[in-house]
């Protein structure tokens, strides 16, 4: 009862500014309305007038932007074509609603053409339409321009809002549904086209008769007999495996001669400690002072390079 008041109300202020209409702020009055009605109807179940005002409120505004071209300013430009836009998306959702995708994807792009020009990369409006955008290519059957438009408009949120937001989230959700979506409808996809290959007549492969697979079995054993016979791959093969299993053996050997030398080397060893050999003297612990000084004395120049100015100079005795 709302919608259908306020509807009334505006087809008064419509004929009141058709009425006394002499500038082109009128015309633009005019059209605002225009497109007001065209919302007021659609919410009121009337989708063809709502689309008969829509059409007229973006023949005004075109008219407008016309002759803005050559007496008008850039801004009553920019708002004009801001309007046809957000009008053109409204008649896109409509023909997203009658089912007609194709249209609405045609009529969304060119809106979202215009605004992503004039307003920034996550401004309210440019979002909607993008995100309608995408639901329609999703019901058009192109998953991924709808995901590639979700991934632009999340980049778009994250820049200006942050990872915490809430719409951030919600964009998310909405590419694992579509990406879930996609994945699912492959394998149902490739079994419709099976099923329509029956249909038509076409032979699928547990259909074909014993001919075929006749055929098939003698193919399949050509094949294995002319992998036997001494082509030139199977004789690079056979040469690369004899080159693979002498490489193994000589590293075997060495293994083994590695192993046998540290045998011999411990026997030796062991002899050695046998044997009634005088024990070596022990070098009797020296402190690292004096091992120091006694390096600074050998090499008094170079030393005294390499190690600094923390060490003291040798004393002369």
């Amino acid at each position: 009862e709302d919608f259908s008041k306020a509807h009334k109300g505006l087809d008064l202020c419509l004929e009141s500014a058709k009425a006394h209409c002499k500038t082109i702020t009128d015309f633009i009055q005019i059209a605002e309305i225009l497109n007001n009605l065209g919302c007021l109807s659609f919410m009121c179940g009337k989708s063809d007038d709502s689309m008969k005002y829509f059409t007229e409120s973006l023949d005004v505004q075109q008219a407008v932007l016309n002759h803005s071209l050559y007496t008008g300013s850039i801004l009553a430009g920019h708002s004009t074509s801001l309007n046809i836009s957000i009008t053109q998306a409204n008649m896109a959702f409509l023909r997203m609603c009658a089912n007609d995708y194709l249209t609405a994807i045609v009529l969304f792009e060119k809106a979202m053409a215009t605004q992503q020009m004039l307003l920034y990369d996550a401004h309210e409006t440019l979002l909607g339409t993008m995100d309608h955008l995408a639901a329609a290519n999703l019901f058009h059957g192109n998953k991924e321009k709808s995901i590639n438009m979700l991934v632009r408009m999340l980049r778009a949120q994250l820049f200006i809002f942050g990872q915490e937001d809430t719409r951030c989230e919600n964009t998310r959700n909405k590419i694992k549904m579509v990406r879930l979506k996609a994945a699912t409808a492959a394998p149902a996809a490739n079994l419709h086209h099976k099923e329509k290959e029956k249909d038509s007549g076409g032979v699928s492969f547990e259909d074909k008769n014993d001919n075929d697979r006749d055929g098939e079995e003698k193919y399949i054993s050509s094949k294995k007999e002319n992998s036997k016979s001494p082509t030139a791959e199977n004789i690079d093969a056979a040469r690369y495996d004899k080159e693979d299993k002498e490489v193994e053996e000589m590293l075997k050997k060495g293994e083994v001669e590695s192993s046998s030398k540290a045998i011999i080397q411990q026997g030796e060893s062991k002899n050695e400690e046998q044997k009634p050999t005088q024990s070596p003297k022990k070098e009797s612990a020296m402190p690292a002072s004096k091992k120091a000084q006694q390096q600074l004395s050998k090499h008094p120049k170079k030393s005294w390079k390499r190690f600094g100015s923390s060490l003291r100079k040798p004393s002369k005795k």
